[in-house]
Order: structure tokens, then C-alpha cells, then sequence
């Protein structure tokens, strides 16, 4: 009886109407994502250490981004309290 829908199954199919059904969605929101990746220039972020939690993650400034061989930023310099680093862009946040 469609008039029995609890409320917590009405916010699920919420979410899954907001979740890519086809590859060719995720793929473009993966390529959109990383070209806006190479704006970043100047913004903060944390920089992601495996051996501590995320409260004491370092809060740097990226000052320089480096493209990888298909125009994707794949590493970006970022400048912190203690020295300037190059860090892969899945380590930062």
C-alpha cells in the first residue's frame, strides 16, 4: 500500500534517486571535479596523515598545482607552518 510509506523509507529513496545509475554520470562528475581541482590555487586544506586523527591534521595553502600527463591535477605543492610539501591530491582535503 503505496500510503504506508514510513518516512525513513521515503528519505531512502531520496538518496537513491540522487546516486549516478550510469557510469557515464560518475565519469562526468569525475572529470568536472578535477578540472575545477586545477582553480584551487591559493586555497586551504588539510593535509591527510595516516598516523594521527583528522582533529590534528596539519592546515596548509596550495601554492602550486601539477598536472598530470592527461591535464589532471594529480599532485599539488602546499605551503604549512612547518616547510612546503608536495602531496598527492588524494591526501588532501
Amino acid at each position: 500500500n503505496p500510503a504506508r510509506v514510513t518516512h525513513g523509507a521515503a528519505f531512502l529513496g531520496q538518496v537513491e534517486q540522487g546516486i549516478p545509475t550510469s557510469s557515464s554520470t560518475a565519469t562526468q562528475f569525475t572529470r568536472k571535479f578535477k578540472r575545477d581541482i586545477g582553480s584551487m590555487t591559493g586555497s586551504l586544506v588539510l593535509l591527510k596523515e595516516d598516523n594521527c586523527p583528522p582533529l590534528y591534521w596539519p592546515i596548509g595553502r596550495i601554492v602550486q598545482v601539477h598536472p598530470g600527463a592527461d591535464g589532471a591535477v594529480r599532485v599539488v605543492t602546499v605551503r604549512t607552518q612547518k616547510g612546503v610539501f608536495k602531496r598527492a591530491i588524494t591526501k588532501i582535503c
